[in-house]
């Protein structure tokens, strides 16, 4: 069992207590009604548990050091928890988001802050549970309440993922890359009476792109242990839910 705290782990309870401090912050002023927005508007604050799939479409083919055997890499299926806040603006269908994506199960070969492996340290595996941070803008193709009555969503957003590098010419141990995502969101409870909290939690699916910063042909990562033959496949499907926290029970 592991007791001690990574530091990755750490910065993440750290971050979710600056965006819960921002949120109140922020809401503050949203207790004078009707009053318009300059331009950022009242954020509203959830959580969203879910499941994603890496590498969606594609497997690459990899070399397997020292014995050069070929393999693809399979796909990833994981617990993920993203905590998102959005920032409505006066741009129509146009919004702020900043998510920080914590997937506490999944797992590497080492630890990437020490080296150490899962033998090094008479554990069954290394967890690995370095945040991600995404941080862009997304826009509203199909509105929820306004375009469907509660029923279907649909956003794409331009963001600057903030996560763990993958490129073996990176010299830092976080990178920014440029990911685009596809969001439909429906409304499990649009049937109910009422507006109440159940109507505001919504189901989601999401195909995710990430653009760059993923391994090419030819690189070799982790060193020493493959090398790509194929470019990495930069396709991530996630699905989940999104529940409500601040305000508990959004506007329309």
């Amino acid at each position: 069992m592991h007791t001690g705290r990574t530091p990755a782990l750490n910065s993440a309870v750290l971050t979710l207590l600056g965006i819960l401090a921002g949120v109140s912050l922020a809401a503050a002023p949203a207790s004078a009604q009707d009053q318009p927005c300059p331009f950022l508007c009242p954020p509203a604050f959830s959580v969203s548990p879910s499941v994603f799939v890496t590498r969606a479409f594609d497997t690459p083919e990899v070399r397997l050091l020292p014995a050069g055997g070929r393999g693809e890499l399979e796909q990833q299926t994981e617990f993920i928890l993203f905590l998102n806040l959005l920032v409505p603006t006066t741009v129509p269908r146009t919004n702020l988001s900043l998510q920080l994506g914590w997937a506490p199960y999944a797992e590497r070969a080492a630890n990437p802050f020490t080296g150490f492996t899962a033998a090094d340290l008479a554990e069954e595996q290394v967890d690995a549970n370095e945040p991600t941070l995404d941080l862009g803008v997304n826009v509203d193709l199909v509105r929820r309440k306004e375009d469907t009555q509660g029923w279907v969503g649909l956003t794409f957003e331009v963001l600057d993922q903030f996560g763990p590098a993958q490129q073996p010419g990176d010299a830092r141990t976080y990178e920014h890359n440029l990911d685009f995502e596809l969001d439909a969101s429906f409304g499990l409870f649009n049937w109910l009476e009422g507006d109440g909290y159940l109507k505001n939690v919504t189901a989601f699916a999401e195909l995710d792109y990430l653009a760059t910063g993923l391994a090419e042909a030819g690189d070799e990562v982790p060193n020493g242990e493959r090398v790509f033959e194929e470019d990495d496949s930069p396709w991530t499907f996630i699905a989940g839910l999104t529940l409500p926290v601040a305000p508990l029970v959004p506007g329309p």
